[in-house]
């Protein structure tokens, strides 16, 4: 099984939806879950989604703004829900992290990048329109920077925690060789994502 894991508002659903034409089933996962899910399914991935901090910030805000949330509180959230997702995947080798811009610029391309990673294929072709990069950065960026800037110390470390930890993760899986001579794309034996380092 693939688990889809992301903050609130940074595109989960979309990069679910995405892999949904692929062989192995995937969902869309409570970042509390994600404990529970790698004990329950030995053989389970993760994709964490991982968005531009700055633009991400500025959807959540707009959006909780218009209902009367504090600002404070809403960062302090994030910032607690993105280190409670990053705690639980840096537990283990057993996921890998796709950008949310990508996947709305380059669809085509990260689809087959987590294919080889997640060691999967599609099924069904991919249907989504690419979005060109200046609409995928600005399309939700609707608050003023100084009041991002207001919020920044709630975010700023974890911001940049999972930048690092994004930037850190392979881009690309290289094919194993079975003793049979049989090759196969990120550990996929016989339907079943192989554990790392098997």
């Amino acid at each position: 099984m693939i688990y889809v894991v992301s903050a609130p508002f940074a595109g989960a659903r979309l990069v679910t939806d995405t892999l949904s034409r692929c062989t192995i089933p995937v969902h869309a996962l409570d970042p509390s879950s994600i404990l529970a899910a790698r004990e329950a399914d030995c053989e389970a991935r993760f994709v964490y989604v991982h968005r531009d901090p700055v633009v991400h910030m500025r959807r959540i805000l707009a959006a909780y703004r218009r209902r009367g949330v504090d600002g404070a509180w809403v960062a302090e959230t994030w910032a607690c829900v993105t280190a409670q997702i990053l705690d639980e995947l840096q537990a283990a080798n057993d996921w890998v992290a796709v950008s949310y811009e990508s996947m709305l610029t380059s669809p085509q391309t990260e689809l087959d990048r987590l294919c080889d990673l997640l060691g999967t294929r599609m099924i069904r072709p991919l249907s989504r329109r690419r979005v060109s990069e200046a609409r995928a950065s600005d399309r939700l960026s609707v608050l003023h920077a100084s009041e991002l800037d207001t919020y920044g110390q709630h975010v700023e470390s974890i911001m940049a925690r999972a930048g690092a930890l994004v930037a850190a993760r392979p881009q690309s899986r290289p094919a194993k060789k079975l003793r049979d001579g049989v090759r196969t794309a990120g550990g996929l034996v016989t339907g079943m994502i192989a554990a790392p380092g098997r």
